[in-house]
């Protein structure tokens, strides 16, 4: 496996959560195709993009959310070569007419389809788009303009699985030489670390991050959680992310960050730790799709903590142990899209991971065969994937369910 390749492939920059993003993306490549005033769009969406889109701030919209939003202020502004950062480019004047433009705009639920999948057919006085965004937050599948293929590779397009390895993973990060990633990994923690003070200066969501700070006097723990507060209420500041996922990326890196600083560890130490973190991470996700019921948070906190033992130079059975132990505990842990909460599941998932890394440091650990822990890690993993993958499928479907039915106020 090329872990450098694998590295720069995953750690992307993201304004704002990456599933409006992926909408906004979608609707701006469709707005420069066009270059016409919009008549008409619709859009259809997988649950899972609907239920990550539904509650989200988007950044740069006064605090709006919502599908249609997203939508919107991608065909506005157009910019989509600048991928996931194309919300830095809205200007103030390109605010006041996307309530406008949400009038036009329609949303469908798309079934029987993968769980990353959006489909725009836009219709201007002239013209007529059609795109599709799968399996990747950029990735272009089809494209036409008035039914002449641009793009069309959907048939062949399949979520890449990743065949990764813990021992084969802890033994690259441990020794190799890791200059081609070092300046990627600082940007990560430096981007990651300055939205996680954000969210403890300012006021953001539940203010999750802050309550920690002052109730568990834990920053590794505080910062993370006040990263996604900031982040999911709409914070105009770029996250690095990994797995797709911006709340994974801020989760897999500001703990790190925080105990190396907190225990003087070398630059060099802070770079493999976090190589690993990340790694980890995705490792832990190279067996269940990007979006799904199962929380993401999950694995990037498991991860942290084995990278924080790392850090703390415990051996490769120590570190196994943790990640066993966390994944036990906290595995449960369901996804009812992006919003506020967020910060609390990272809350409670890196509690829970401190707790086994506390368990695996005292031989406290859970037995073989409690539940599904198996004889090993790997058996363990896949026990694991293979729930929050198959098992958790109907999960997904009445989670959107229940959101979609609107409490009165």
């Amino acid at each position: 496996m090329n872990y450098e390749k694998l590295l720069k492939n995953e750690l992307l920059k993201s304004y704002g959560c990456t599933e409006p993003i992926a909408l906004a993306y979608a609707a701006a490549r469709i707005s420069s195709l066009l270059n016409e005033d919009l008549e008409q769009m619709q859009l259809f969406c997988s649950s899972n993009i609907i239920k990550n889109v539904n509650s989200v701030v988007i950044p740069n919209t006064n605090y709006k959310k919502g599908i249609e939003v997203a939508a919107a202020i991608g065909y506005i502004v157009k910019k989509y070569e600048d991928k996931l950062e194309l919300l830095k480019n809205v200007k103030d004047e390109d605010i006041e007419q996307i309530d406008d433009l949400c009038k036009k705009i329609t949303v469908n639920l798309e079934v029987g389809v993968p769980n990353l999948f959006i489909k725009i057919i836009a219709y201007t006085k002239n013209n007529k788009a059609q795109i599709i965004i799968v399996n990747e937050h950029t990735n272009i599948a089809y494209l036409s303009l008035n039914d002449k293929l641009l793009i069309d590779t959907y048939k062949n397009s399949v979520e890449e699985e990743y065949r990764l390895d813990f021992d084969d993973i802890y033994t690259y990060c441990k020794l190799a030489n890791l200059d081609n990633v070092k300046d990627l990994l600082k940007e990560q923690y430096e981007l990651n670390y300055k939205i996680a003070q954000e969210g403890i200066k300012n006021n953001y969501g539940a203010n999750i991050g802050k309550l920690m700070l002052s109730s568990t006097k834990n920053e590794s723990l505080a910062y993370a959680c006040a990263g996604s507060d900031a982040r999911m209420s709409g914070s105009a500041l770029s996250v690095m992310i990994v797995s797709g996922s911006g709340n994974q990326g801020i989760c897999a890196s500001v703990p790190v960050y925080l105990h190396a600083k907190k225990i003087n560890a070398s630059e060099d130490e802070l770079i493999k730790a976090l190589a690993f973190s990340n790694l980890i991470t995705l490792y832990l996700k190279s067996k269940i799709e990007k979006l799904s019921a199962y929380c993401g948070v999950v694995s990037a906190a498991s991860a942290a903590i084995c990278a924080i033992a790392m850090l703390d130079k415990q051996d490769k059975k120590v570190i196994e142990r943790c990640l066993i132990n966390s994944l036990a505990i906290s595995s449960g842990i369901f996804c009812d899209g992006a919003k506020a909460s967020c910060a609390a599941k990272i809350a409670s998932a890196l509690n829970s991971a401190f707790l086994a890394y506390e368990q695996a440091k005292s031989n406290n650990n859970f037995n073989f065969n409690d539940g599904i822990i198996k004889n090993n890690l790997q058996n363990t993993v896949d026990a694991i994937c293979n729930v929050a993958r198959y098992g958790m499928a109907q999960t997904d479907v009445v989670i959107l369910e229940q959101m979609l039915k609107k409490d009165k106020q």
